[in-house]
């Protein structure tokens, strides 16, 4: 769901999840992205954060949804999820995105 819930309001970002726990079936996951609450808000900014907020305007898609830093799991759980991972971009890194030449 890449992309997806950030361009949500909070209501339709809970509702999109709940309806997917809802109607999927037993082991089964979601993966998705999300931005900082604080990013949203104005209390942390960063050359990303500046433009990821220039480019709203740009492109009239405003990024209405995040999730305060460390609540992913207590959010998930609160949609009714049983379990919640919240991987740094890092970790996700070594999890995924690995060469298939070594060198590179």
């Amino acid at each position: 769901m890449e992309g997806v819930l950030p361009y949500l309001d909070a209501h339709s970002a809970v509702s999109t999840l709940t309806t997917i726990r809802e109607n999927s079936g037993a082991g089964s996951s979601v993966i998705f992205d999300y931005v900082y609450l604080a990013a949203l808000d104005g209390r942390i900014k960063n050359r990303v954060i500046t433009h990821m907020n220039t480019l709203k305007w740009i492109f009239h898609e405003p990024i209405l949804f995040g999730i305060e830093k460390g609540e992913a799991g207590s959010f998930l759980r609160a949609c009714g999820f049983d379990r919640a991972e919240d991987y740094p971009d890092r970790r996700l890194h070594e999890l995924y995105f690995k060469s298939s030449v070594p060198e590179r």
